[in-house]
């Protein structure tokens, strides 16, 4: 890897990936937020990836507050931010899925999600037990809380 080239973007690009959109600077929340509600729904309404980053830049150039320290507008030129690395033309066309193939993936996605069935006789807490139990297997964090007296503890 060469080790020369410091940005991300760049990096991405070394490592094998087919298009980075990144930024050549630091930009403000609001000029991210506006960027990527343009990018996004350039992508969705079918737009390929060149003409979207295009429409984005196009946006930002035409709407130069932005939201700076301590909550002031200021006007900023950050239109010419947004970089784009390309290996090669990425197409995000979407199309339906096949009937197949849609009853593959959901057959997938069922079997990602399969739990065991409790194994315990408890009674009148089996669904909130088994929420727990889905819950601890997203996460290694669970808080109970509720008033005094409603079994937190049991």
């Amino acid at each position: 890897m060469d080790t020369r080239e410091t940005s991300l973007g760049s990096q991405l690009m070394v490592a094998g990936v087919q298009m980075v959109v990144a930024m050549g600077y630091s930009i403000t929340v609001t000029a991210a937020a506006l960027m990527m509600k343009t990018l996004y729904g350039q992508l969705f309404a079918q737009q390929g990836i060149p003409e979207a980053i295009r429409l984005g830049r196009r946006e930002l150039y035409n709407n130069k507050e932005r939201r700076v320290y301590f909550n002031q507008l200021e006007p900023l030129e950050d239109w010419l931010l947004p970089v784009v690395y390309a290996n090669q033309a990425v197409d995000l066309q979407l199309r339906e899925m096949e009937p197949r193939e849609k009853a593959d993936y959901l057959v997938q996605r069922r079997q990602q999600y399969r739990f065991e069935l409790p194994t315990y006789e408890f009674v009148g807490r089996d669904l909130e037990i088994l929420k727990i139990e889905k819950a601890l297997l997203r996460h290694n964090v669970l808080l109970l809380r509720g008033m005094g007296g409603t079994g937190k503890t049991t």
